[in-house]
């Protein structure tokens, strides 16, 4: 999933997950799981997250976004049954 800001530069709208080191843009528990309710189909295995920064031709300005990468599992039982 990736979360950004078409509208507003980086100057404006800074996305930073509060997780985030000031030395990298990588983060490798990207949410919080405590009020995750359990799904009897599917396990989530990690969520990381890397915030980018892109920069366009027309505009000094950056524009950050932040990806999550959610993987996923089946649970097999749930098919078996």
């Amino acid at each position: 999933m990736k979360f950004g800001s078409w509208t507003y530069d980086g100057n404006h709208v800074d996305l930073r997950h509060m997780s985030q080191s000031p030395d990298s843009d990588t983060i490798d528990v990207g949410i919080d799981l405590q009020d995750y309710y359990l799904s009897v189909e599917w396990d989530i295995m990690r969520v990381p997250a890397v915030r980018y920064e892109k920069f366009y031709s027309c505009c000094e300005e950056p524009y950050p976004d932040i990806i999550f990468n959610i993987t996923l599992r089946r649970k097999t039982l749930f098919y078996t049954v």
